[in-house]
């Protein structure tokens, strides 16, 4: 007795196409938030974001030296 659904059985070989393989690699980035370039995009503001950190601490000290010699 053969059964009717062995063929369903079969475990599933998955892409094999170049196309196909980009598209299962693809498929599990929710809109696209990790390709290289968000990836990329986001080290950018990262780095943007410590710089400005940095700056608006520098502009403070200088506002505060300003002050002391304006005073004194």
């Amino acid at each position: 007795m053969s059964d009717p659904l062995a063929s369903l059985a079969k475990p599933r070989s998955g892409a094999r196409t170049p196309e196909g393989l980009e598209r299962c690699r693809r498929a599990t980035w929710k809109h696209g938030g990790r390709s290289a370039e968000i990836i990329a995009g986001q080290r950018l503001r990262g780095e943007a974001r410590r710089v400005m950190v940095e700056l608006r601490a520098s502009i403070q000290i200088a506002e505060a030296e300003l002050r002391k010699l304006g005073a004194g």
